[in-house]
């Protein structure tokens, strides 16, 4: 470790800040502020102490005090779980799957599913005390951000896909060309809610990608051979799916739980997006379309293409390899005929391989 992140409390007010030596910049607060208290430390990387000290201040940037930009009318304890949230995707994005061996109702999420039970029976506003548990949620299954605690500046979120690695062959597969091709929705689906990871461009931005989803059907829902379905559907798609019925919040006693994961790992994507030919495309979005191509129409909406499709592989070796993987089976501009016999005569496909061709060339 080579940095630390650090909370600091002034009453109702809060801060975060990061740096590389804590003993020295700790004690310079003092000198001007002797009333404040260090509330929280956190060692670890350069990088990991950046990325999470931008993301709070977008997080709470609504929350200003003050003229300046270093304060938050934020409790500490809250920015705290923003932190601690981030620093355990940071080392959630790993393979390892703790919903696959399943994970046991720890006793403060059973505490809060009775008050998330008593306000719903209530009929009381519930929204905060279940955000609040799917952050829990996602900590002990190591799934990611919950919806609810994306920055407002994201570039793109994009939601729950297939996981082409591990799905069935198109060719083989309806139900894989209609999720690639339309939204995806899975069998008894009801209450959902997203996880995900964020993916950088080098501008800062980023792009949120749902590398998780949770349904909480109402039990009854799961009756005869319902499950099996959903394994079924979940196998032929390339995810994971298992069942956790007691974390349900929903309607704790009375919604089920099922969560749904992509078979590739995490830690596989992230490091597949860095160098890969989407984000080049995406970070150069607005001057790619001037490129010196005969076809400007085809040449934009190619780069669109690929900027809005969130199935577009991370990655592959060649044109040629794009084509026979992804293109030829999936993209909507190619006939039934060029799907079959793999012919890429149509100007999409054109414009597509001179992209490929500047990239590979850059």
């Amino acid at each position: 470790m080579t940095a630390h992140i650090y909370i600091i409390k002034d009453g109702d007010k809060a801060k975060i800040g990061k740096s590389s030596n804590l003993e020295r910049r700790l004690p310079a607060y003092k000198t001007h502020n002797p009333n404040h208290e260090v509330f929280r430390t956190y060692p670890c990387s350069a990088e990991q102490a950046h990325r999470i000290e931008l993301f709070i201040k977008q997080a709470f940037k609504d929350k200003i005090a003050g003229q300046g930009k270093e304060w938050f009318s934020v409790s500490a304890e809250e920015m705290d779980r923003f932190v601690r949230s981030l620093l355990e995707i940071s080392s959630a994005a790993s393979d390892a799957m703790p919903s696959l061996h399943g994970v046991n109702l720890t006793l403060e999420a059973n505490e809060l599913l009775g008050k998330i039970l008593a306000a719903v029976e209530k009929r009381e506003n519930s929204l905060p005390l279940k955000e609040r548990f799917a952050e829990m949620f996602a900590k002990e299954f190591r799934l990611g951000i919950p919806l609810h605690n994306l920055p407002k500046d994201l570039l793109a979120r994009e939601y729950p896909r297939v996981d082409l690695n591990h799905s069935a062959k198109p060719s083989e597969s309806d139900l894989l060309k209609k999720a690639v091709t339309s939204v995806l929705s899975h069998p008894h689906s009801d209450h959902c809610w997203n996880f995900f990871h964020l993916l950088k461009l080098s501008s800062g931005r980023s792009v949120a990608v749902c590398t998780a989803e949770v349904s909480m059907p109402y039990m009854e829902a799961l009756r005869g051979d319902a499950e099996k379905e959903v394994f079924n559907h979940a196998k032929e798609i390339g995810m994971w799916v298992t069942f956790h019925h007691d974390w349900s919040w929903w309607y704790p006693g009375k919604t089920s739980l099922i969560l749904w994961q992509p078979k590739t790992p995490v830690s596989q994507m992230l490091a597949g997006w860095s160098k890969s030919f989407k984000k080049w495309v995406m970070e150069r979005r607005e001057i790619l379309k001037f490129e010196d191509y005969e076809d400007s129409v085809a040449l934009l909406n190619a780069i669109e293409d690929v900027c809005d499709d969130k199935h577009f592989p991370l990655e592959f070796e060649s044109y040629e390899d794009l084509q026979e993987t992804y293109l030829g089976p999936f993209w909507h501009f190619m006939s039934d005929e060029q799907m079959v016999d793999h012919e890429y005569g149509n100007d999409m496909a054109k414009a597509m391989k001179f992209l490929v061709g500047r990239w590979m060339n850059n």
